[in-house]
């Protein structure tokens, strides 16, 4: 329960700095989905934004949260997880793997599924290619 405080603590750190630096220019001209495209390197490929904005909305349902918030903490999480664990995944990986996550656990919100994901899975032995 410790490591999962420190962890929320750290998470909600990261997510505040990581909107105070975000350019609010590029934000207002750009979808969340359309962002996420862009830091996973697959900008042009509409089928993939489509699934962006699938699970952005999705998982926007779990907790009085925004797109544009779980974008933010998305990416938050994933700077997390390379700072902390040395674990570099795709954002599209983290929200589909969030999206399985609260399907199974539907009582939790976005913001603590999200925690309990990186301590789980940044503690995890890093994956086999």
């Amino acid at each position: 329960m410790k490591a999962f405080v420190k962890v929320k603590i750290l998470f909600i750190c990261t997510v505040f700095v990581l909107m105070s630096c975000t350019d609010a220019a590029v934000q207002k001209e750009q979808k969340p989905e359309e962002l996420c495209a862009l830091l996973d390197h697959v900008s042009g490929n509409q089928m993939k934004i489509t699934r962006y904005r699938f699970l952005l909305e999705s998982l926007s349902t779990h907790g009085p949260i925004s797109t544009k918030q779980v974008y933010e903490y998305t990416v938050a999480a994933q700077e997390s997880m390379r700072k902390q664990y040395g674990k570099d995944e795709p954002l599209l990986t983290i929200l589909e793997n969030i999206n399985a996550l609260l399907d199974d656990k539907p009582h939790l919100t976005y913001e603590d599924a999200i925690v309990l994901y990186i301590v789980v899975e940044g503690r995890s032995a890093p994956r086999q290619n």
